[in-house]
């Protein structure tokens, strides 16, 4: 490109970005974005630790210390939880094992559904009712017949006759011959959920008679003993499920639709009370009931071979982690008040190292507005000193380029002046000359005109005295021969008016030359005849050379269709086609008529029309043909 010295092709202006910003305020705003960065990486770390390190973070810390902390509970419930059930079931293997239960004649007496009454043993039922009022921690205790599974004897006189076939606590007494915690079940009486221990009253053979069952109301006695004790928060809680998940104890907060549901009226579905159920034991956070994430300890209290409960000690989440809020606003603070004093140390800083970037650019600007001749500071000897001596020696040589190009442009336009001149002069003979040749031109296409014109007047002039001449002769074969010279004449002459009625003198269109040629002849020569005339040709131009041969050898092959086709008023069709072939174009004149005669021998007759046809087939450096077959078919290729 001119005018771009080396090394300037790939210099390109920097486009200015949303906010226009200096040095200095891109200084202090990359130290600022530094510094926010490092703090908030820093926080992160702090927080959540660091990867692929040990350190696990503030967070990952006091989690950590709160799953320990989860599990001592955990352990601590559970201990105390076992111990309260061996007692539970030492309170019933004791009273069992009584000569007075064992040999109570309510066991050897009626049966419900005989007529005799039941529970018919004072003293057995004194002994069940002072062991209630001595331990009031039981709501009922009661001695079912083995045979029956009805209660024979209670404290509760409502219980009497009652069938407890089927509950686990009997069926496991009375199968495993001993005692039997049977977890959590209806009562028979107030139909409300009940711990029951039972065991199995045995006969001097070992048999089983009867079982000892001792209810208690979980709610009163197990609730109050999961959530006693610290260390769970103002939002932590115990729970204790069932092996079908199910809760054994009230939950300490509405469900997420605001329920309370009663003890195995809800199942729970969070992994730490599942895994519990099932016998595992371990430390995870999940999402418990209320929706609300939760950290858990869970552990699995064996109650019997087929049977368990699952303990979960678990505390919330976001409770357990508000105390690091504190400490979130105070590391803000101390991070906004360093921020603050970033910004000022840059602040100052960039000032102080831009000055002389910003007067340069003072220099650079007063030169753009055309002052050349002011030059920066050059006080200082480090990176921007030097670049000021760069500058100013760089608009020394700038002025003296730009002296030197001004006399090389002032040469150069005086140059263009003498050059512009002389083509100015060379452009108006040019003009001139162009003028004269169009006038030569119009005039030539004007006396073209004429001369075509011209022709055409004088062949109608011939055609019309041959026409005159005919009038006069007598003998009907000189008469015809005369017509058919009309008809040549006529031929050519409609050559000339089409060219005279057009703009282009050197070709003429030949479909309607055609159609006009073919409906005159029919019209002159053969009016009112029953031939009909079908015309089929393509629009093509053709030069005068080649248009007057078509014309002439259509006027030949037309008229003899017309002469000798269709003798005696006989109808027909004469079909005249012309089309564009691969190498030229094919003239064909076809009739249905009579035909021609089996020994003709068209190329060697001796009329004037066939002769004329050949001849001109041959001026057109083509051929013509006669197609076998009915009626008579002739055709001329030649070449474009």
């Amino acid at each position: 490109m001119r005018g771009q010295g080396p090394g300037r092709e790939g210099v390109r202006p920097g486009k200015p970005g949303f906010f226009p910003w200096s040095v200095s305020a891109k200084l202090v705003a990359s130290f600022c974005s530094l510094f926010t960065v490092v703090l908030c990486l820093m926080f992160l770390a702090g927080a959540y630790g660091i990867p692929l390190t040990r350190y696990p973070g503030r967070i990952g810390l006091m989690k950590a210390e709160a799953f320990r902390g989860l599990e001592l509970i955990a352990d601590l419930k559970r201990s105390r939880l076992v111990n309260w059930l061996n007692e539970r079931a030492d309170d019933a293997r004791q009273l069992a094992s009584l000569d007075i239960v064992r040999k109570s004649p309510a066991l050897a007496g009626p049966r419900p559904g005989d007529g005799r009454p039941i529970g018919s043993d004072p003293a057995l039922q004194n002994v069940l009712d002072s062991t209630l009022r001595s331990l009031p921690i039981y709501t009922g205790i009661c001695l079912v017949d083995a045979a029956s599974r009805r209660i024979v004897v209670s404290t509760d006189p409502k219980e009497l006759g009652a069938s407890l076939a089927g509950r686990r606590f009997v069926e496991g007494a009375l199968t495993n011959r001993s005692g039997y915690l049977g977890g959590v079940d209806y009562s028979p009486a107030s139909g409300l959920p009940a711990f029951f221990a039972s065991h199995a009253v045995l006969d001097s053979s070992g048999a089983p008679v009867a079982v000892l069952v001792m209810g208690i109301d979980a709610e009163d006695i197990i609730r109050p003993m999961l959530h006693l004790g610290d260390g769970l928060g103002e939002r932590g809680e115990a729970l204790l499920v069932d092996q079908q998940g199910r809760i054994l104890t009230s939950l300490k907060f509405p469900l997420a639709a605001g329920s309370s549901p009663k003890p195995l009226e809800y199942r729970v579905t969070d992994q730490p009370a599942i895994l519990a159920a099932s016998g595992e034991e371990g430390t995870g956070e999940s999402v418990d009931y209320r929706g609300q994430r939760v950290l858990a300890a869970y552990r699995h209290v064996r109650l019997s071979s087929d049977e368990g409960w699952g303990l979960v000690v678990k505390r919330d989440e976001a409770e357990l982690l508000a105390a690091t809020r504190g400490e979130a606003v105070y590391s803000a603070l101390v991070a906004l008040g360093g921020l603050a004093a970033v910004v000022a140390a840059t602040v100052l800083l960039s000032r102080r190292l831009t000055r002389p970037i910003r007067e340069l650019d003072a220099v650079a600007r007063e030169i753009a507005a055309g002052k050349t001749g002011v030059r920066a500071k050059t006080a200082s000897g480090d990176e921007t000193g030097r670049l000021a001596l760069a500058f100013n020696s760089m608009l020394d040589k700038l002025h003296d380029r730009r002296a030197a190009l001004e006399a090389a442009v002032a040469g150069r336009t005086a140059a263009l002046d003498l050059a512009n001149k002389a083509l100015v002069e060379k452009i108006a003979d040019l003009e001139r000359a162009g003028e004269k040749i169009a006038a030569q031109l119009t005039e030539k296409e004007v006396l073209l005109k004429e001369v075509h014109h011209r022709v055409k007047n004088n062949l109608q002039i011939i055609s019309s005295l041959l026409s005159l001449q005919a009038v006069h002769v007598l003998d009907p074969r000189d008469k015809e021969l005369f017509e058919d010279s009309v008809g040549r004449v006529i031929s050519m002459a409609m050559v000339h008016e089409d060219l005279y009625a057009t703009k282009d003198f050197t070709k003429i269109g030949l479909r309607e030359y055609a159609e006009k040629l073919s409906r005159r002849l029919a019209a002159n020569r053969f009016p009112g005849g029953a031939v009909r005339l079908e015309i089929r040709v393509a629009d093509i131009l053709l030069p005068v050379h080649q248009a007057i041969p078509c014309g002439l050898i259509i006027n030949e092959l037309v008229t003899n269709a017309f002469k000798h086709a269709f003798p005696g008023g006989r109808a027909g069709t004469i079909d005249l086609s012309l089309r564009e072939t691969e190498g030229g174009y094919e003239l064909r004149v076809a009739d249905d008529g009579v035909g021609l005669a089996a020994d003709f021998d068209w190329k060697k007759t001796q009329t004037l029309g066939l002769t004329l046809v050949t001849s001109l087939a041959g001026q057109l450096h083509g051929e013509a043909t006669l197609s076998p077959g009915g009626g008579a078919a002739f055709s001329v290729t030649f070449p474009r």
